[in-house]
Formats: structure tokens, C-alpha cells, sequence
């Protein structure tokens, strides 16, 4: 998958993009699993787990993603955990609009 550096993507498909990165090309289903784990792994020092919610074990982190074919606009419907990986990814990027640090 390549990178698009035009400023095109929206945060969170910036964030879908790295983890889908991490996970493409790997065809065994149990080390897809670890792959995606490591993602998650990696986003776990910047969860707010006090103000926010905790993941659960196993959760989804979408309820819907489209991917406009013309405009290749990228829209993203999180479930609760998966707003608080997306806010844990901004907090990555130094990033948080909900706790105002942007």
C-alpha cells in the first residue's frame, strides 16, 4: 500500500492506513491476529483509560468505512472502542481535540 503524502487522508484513515499496513500482506490468519495485537499494542501507552473508555479484548474498531471511488474520500464510523485506538492515535501524533491539544 502506498503512502499518500498530499494531506488527502483524514486522520482516521491515516490511521486505518497504518494499521491495514502492518497487516496486508499476511496470510496466516494467526499472525494477521498478532500483527493487528502489535497495532493495538503499540497504541496502549496513549489510551486514556481514565476518561475514556477501555477496550475490550476483542472488539471492532469500525462499525463502517467507505472509500469514495472517485474522490477516494475516506469515511469512518468508530464503535466506542474504536474512538478511544482513534484518540490513542492522535495522542501518538501529539494530537487530541477532545482533551484540547490540538
Amino acid at each position: 500500500m502506498s503512502r499518500r503524502t498530499d494531506g488527502s487522508l483524514t486522520l482516521a484513515g491515516r490511521l486505518m492506513a497504518e494499521r491495514l499496513e502492518r497487516t496486508l500482506d499476511i496470510r496466516n490468519e494467526a499472525a494477521h491476529q498478532q500483527a493487528g495485537q502489535a497495532f493495538l499494542d503499540d497504541l496502549r501507552p496513549c489510551l486514556h483509560l481514565g476518561g475514556g473508555l477501555a477496550p475490550r479484548a476483542t472488539f471492532s474498531v469500525c462499525s463502517k468505512i467507505e472509500i469514495n471511488p472517485e474522490t477516494e474520500a475516506v469515511s469512518v464510523a468508530f464503535t466506542p472502542q474504536g474512538w478511544a485506538i482513534f484518540r490513542a492515535g492522535l495522542r501518538r501524533r501529539g494530537l487530541d481535540p477532545v482533551m484540547g491539544t490540538s
